[in-house]
């Protein structure tokens, strides 16, 4: 005999759907805050952002030695910030200056972010991996 009714079946996926969705609303969360000034230009930092129209911005950036660069994604689609001519499809889309070690973000899903430290100075041109047939490449010149 079958006790259970379709709503008693349909509970526990409720329970588990408002758990992973969270607390509702257009409030802040607690770290919403310092999440976002984190993500911002400054002494020091560099934001590109990357965007789910297949696009860095800003294309070209600037940092010096000893900046920190962050990738943010603005977006819904995951995206990746990679100067590392393996990992690219076109190796020949990255370059970097002699003596720089690749980097590769690997998937950042849309409200993340990738950190990088300026440390040797150059040209660097970088892409999406994810995107990169879709022209999503960016340019970085680290200067001394």
């Amino acid at each position: 005999m079958n006790t259970h009714t379709p709503m008693s079946r349909a509970i526990p996926w409720i329970l588990v759907l408002a758990v992973a969705c969270g607390p509702s609303g257009d409030a802040p969360q607690p770290d919403a805050a310092a999440r976002d000034a984190a993500v911002e230009p400054g002494p020091g930092r560099v934001v590109i952002r990357m965007l789910d129209d297949m696009t860095f911005d800003p294309p070209h950036a600037v940092a010096h030695v000893g900046d920190t660069i962050v990738w943010v994604n603005d977006g819904r689609l995951p995206h990746t910030a990679t100067a590392d001519p393996r990992a690219a499809r076109n190796p020949a889309s990255v370059s970097l200056p002699a003596g720089a070690r690749p980097w590769d973000s690997g998937s950042v899903a849309g409200g993340g972010t990738f950190r990088v430290a300026a440390e040797v100075p150059g040209a660097y041109a970088y892409v999406c991996t994810l995107h990169e047939m879709a022209g999503m490449k960016g340019t970085l010149e680290v200067r001394p």
